[in-house]
């Protein structure tokens, strides 16, 4: 047995895009920016696949900037093109999504007034 399971932690850079496929299920794609570091210009963008009522919950309650992480198997997805190229993608395909909070702007007196 293999394991190919990740947990990652950032910000969607788009709204979650929800589809209904095959007998009526669910599915929610999101694309996820983690920095790595401190280092704001070392970023990877990774595709999130949930399914389900955690799919309708991503779609209801995320929107572009929201802060998750997300924990699930790691599936490589495999096609051939119309001119016969071999292309393949990475993608996290999710069984948790947490929802989490981002940080607060802090009120200058100048903010208040």
């Amino acid at each position: 047995m293999s394991l190919a399971f990740t947990i990652l932690e950032g910000n969607l850079i788009k709204d979650p895009e929800m589809r209904t496929v095959g007998d009526n299920q669910k599915v929610t794609i999101m694309v996820l920016a983690v920095n790595h570091g401190k280092n704001k210009e070392n970023v990877s963008f990774f595709t999130i696949e949930t399914w389900g009522k955690n799919a309708e919950n991503c779609k209801n309650y995320l929107k572009k900037g929201s802060k998750i992480r997300v924990m699930g198997d790691l599936r490589q997805d495999r096609w051939i093109d119309d001119k016969g190229s071999v292309h393949s993608k990475i993608k996290i395909v999710s069984n948790q999504v947490a929802f989490l909070k981002t940080k607060k702007k802090k009120l200058t007196k100048q903010d208040a007034a």
